[in-house]
């Protein structure tokens, strides 16, 4: 019994303290500038990779345009022991557009389905 009483005067002298005015406010407040900032930080580096891919998409048309000019008429030094016809080539080549117009259309649809939920 003298335990609790001890026990008790303890909690009471140092345990039970209200909280300062505004601590939950100031706390949250806190919390939430850490969220923007980490959100912040992420959106700038999906924002950089999205230039990235953007710059890697128009270099690859470019040099694919390029080399469909320069090459036509040309031996190629390679000798090639597959005969693929012509329309394989401009598949590829179609593929390799369309691949990436869906790519960026879909990155595109994923950052307006974002902005508009969480905003």
């Amino acid at each position: 019994m003298q335990k609790d009483k001890k026990l008790k005067k303890l909690l009471m002298k140092y345990a039970v303290e209200e909280a300062p005015e505004n601590f939950t406010g100031t706390v949250m407040q806190r919390i939430e500038s850490m969220a923007a900032a980490k959100t912040h930080t992420a959106s700038s580096t999906k924002y950089n990779l999205l230039k990235v891919l953007f710059i890697a998409f128009f270099l690859v048309c470019a040099a694919l345009l390029m080399l469909s000019i320069f090459i036509k008429g040309v031996q190629l030094p390679i000798y090639f022991s597959l005969k693929m016809p012509a329309e394989y080539f401009s598949q590829i080549v179609f593929f390799l557009i369309s691949f990436w117009i869906v790519m960026l259309i879909n990155l595109f649809w994923n950052k307006m389905h974002y902005t508009t939920n969480y905003l």
